[in-house]
C-alpha cells in the first residue's frame, strides 16, 4: 500500500453572506493537507502525480471563493477538493483538511 500526503495552500478572498463578521470581503491563506492511497503504481511509476492533487485547490488561487461556491466555507471547500479527488481512479482519498487559519481546519474523511 502506497500512501502519499499532499500539502500546499493558496490565498483567496470571499465573504459568508449574512455572517455577522465574515459577511464582508476579507482574504486568507488557506492551508491545505490531503491523505491519499493505493495499492498499485501508475505506468509511470507515480500512484498520482503531486500536482494532479494540488490542481483541485491550487485553481482557487488569488480568486475570489464566491465565484466557486455559495457559501465558501472551510466546510465546503474541503468537501469540493475531497470529491474532485474522489473522481482519480487510482487513488483513494483518507482525508483532506483545509486551514482557514492556523488554528482552524476542517477535515473531510472517508464514509467506511
Amino acid at each position: 500500500m502506497y500512501q502519499l500526503i499532499v500539502k500546499g495552500h493558496f490565498d483567496s478572498a470571499h465573504h459568508l453572506p449574512g455572517h455577522p463578521t465574515c459577511g464582508t470581503p476579507h482574504g486568507h491563506t488557506f492551508r491545505v493537507e490531503t491523505r491519499v492511497s493505493g495499492k498499485s503504481l501508475q505506468p509511470n511509476m507515480m500512484l498520482v502525480d503531486f500536482q494532479d492533487v494540488k490542481g483541485t485547490w491550487k485553481k482557487y488561487d488569488h480568486r475570489d471563493l464566491n465565484a466557486f461556491f455559495e457559501y465558501p466555507t472551510a466546510e465546503n471547500i474541503a468537501r469540493t477538493i475531497f470529491e474532485e479527488l474522489d473522481k482519480i481512479p487510482s487513488i483513494d482519498v483518507e482525508y483532506v483538511k483545509v486551514w482557514e487559519s492556523p488554528d482552524a481546519c476542517c477535515e473531510v474523511t472517508a464514509d467506511d
